[in-house]
């Protein structure tokens, strides 16, 4: 700083070090304080969780670099050529892995105070464990390793070295059943925090997917604030890959968008995420909402009658494959509005009172027909010019 106002010549900090989205935060407040330019290195790497891009990793690459590191036999000149070109090919943006995160980190002012969501998380629904908002260290999340400032040698911040760079510890969860990355080596004091939007007032069946090799784990449910449920004990398992669901209890829950937030009173286990099921004395006629069977329910199109479009209402507990379709007075097809997996939340579903081809359906009586699981349930609208 002397050097820059003595000789009147900028400062710039053109190459950083690798280290966690807390670090990365606060470096750069560090310098913007001192009126430093700075740029980050770099904005693409391989398999990485500290760059805004992270290129994948080709089995041939991996084959050449097992063969440096003395663990694979030397490959030959020309199969070396070819898995080099064809790791390039996949440094391309469209092959590569966003890491909102970091780029949050780095631009976002108020990353040090305040949370942002990762992701649009509606329930009911799964909750995947990794997905918890984003904000320094104590902001979005709490963990007690966050950064590396001993030098070379440190344990990373992110012990599993996967899908984000915070010191919350995720890795590749190896669940079948559930989401790709969990969370482990969990400490207690830690915590999660997520932003939620609630589909609609009622009290939700909490079951959270969870491994333990010895048991012993324990953590509480919060929504804004307040507490949701006691201390619950997370169940031995037998590995830490060895998955499995337990229902944490039934909790009410408000609609409208909220803040939850996992508090850790004892480590010990993994978690993949938690699923939020509503049950079905909870509806009461919210846009005449009609229970087609445990997972699903099916409302009453609105605007009704209608003339240029209507939306139809479904609120689904868990995926699974739905079919809506739009059948004339006659019971002939005109249309269908989805058909394939969707998602655990709430969803509308517009019509534009066009049939497959596009064409204009004259005013009159038409039925929709929702399938789900095996049930089926429809019912009748009008559309009137």
């Amino acid at each position: 700083l002397n050097l820059r106002n003595q000789y009147r010549v900028p400062l710039w900090m053109g190459e950083s070090g690798e280290n966690s989205n807390t670090w990365f935060y606060d470096c750069v407040q560090l310098l913007e304080d001192h009126n430093i330019g700075w740029c980050w290195w770099t904005h693409k790497k391989i398999a990485t969780t500290t760059s805004p891009y992270s290129a994948p990793i080709t089995g041939g690459y991996q084959q050449i670099l097992d063969y440096w590191n003395g663990k694979a036999p030397r490959p030959s000149a020309d199969f070396a050529r070819s898995a080099l070109l064809d790791e390039a090919e996949h440094l391309k943006l469209k092959y590569c892995e966003f890491r909102p995160d970091v780029l949050d980190a780095l631009f976002r002012k108020d990353f040090g105070s305040v949370a942002k969501p990762y992701a649009g998380h509606s329930l009911p629904g799964l909750l995947p464990a990794a997905e918890y908002d984003m904000g320094r260290n104590g902001v979005g999340s709490l963990d007690a390793d966050y950064q590396v400032t001993h030098g070379l040698g440190s344990e990373s911040w992110n012990r599993g070295g996967e899908f984000r760079n915070d010191g919350v510890d995720i890795e590749k969860s190896r669940d079948a059943a559930g989401p790709k990355y969990s969370v482990g080596w969990i400490e207690s004091g830690e915590w999660l925090q997520y932003s939620v939007q609630i589909a609609v007032s009622g009290t939700y069946r909490v079951e959270a997917r969870v491994a333990s090799e010895s048991g012993g784990g324990q953590f509480s449910l919060a929504l804004d604030g307040q507490q949701l449920t006691q201390p619950v004990r997370v169940p031995r398992t037998g590995g830490w890959y060895t998955w499995q669901t337990f229902e944490v209890g039934s909790v009410p829950l408000p609609a409208g968008e909220h803040v939850l937030k996992i508090d850790v009173q004892t480590g010990g286990f993994n978690l993949n995420g938690l699923q939020f099921v509503l049950e079905s004395s909870s509806v009461r006629d919210w846009h005449g909402l009609e229970r087609v069977d445990g997972g699903v329910w099916f409302g009453q199109n609105f605007p009704n009658p209608f003339n240029l479009s209507t939306e139809i209402p479904v609120l689904v507990n868990r995926q699974g494959d739905l079919h809506l379709d739009i059948f004339d007075s006659r019971g002939r097809l005109l249309r269908t509005l989805y058909k394939g997996k969707i998602q655990a939340g709430y969803h509308t579903f517009k019509w534009n009172a066009r049939d497959q081809l596009g064409h204009p359906v004259p005013s009159g009586r038409y039925a929709y027909l929702l399938r789900y699981g095996g049930h089926r349930k429809a019912k009748w609208m009008l559309m009137v010019k």
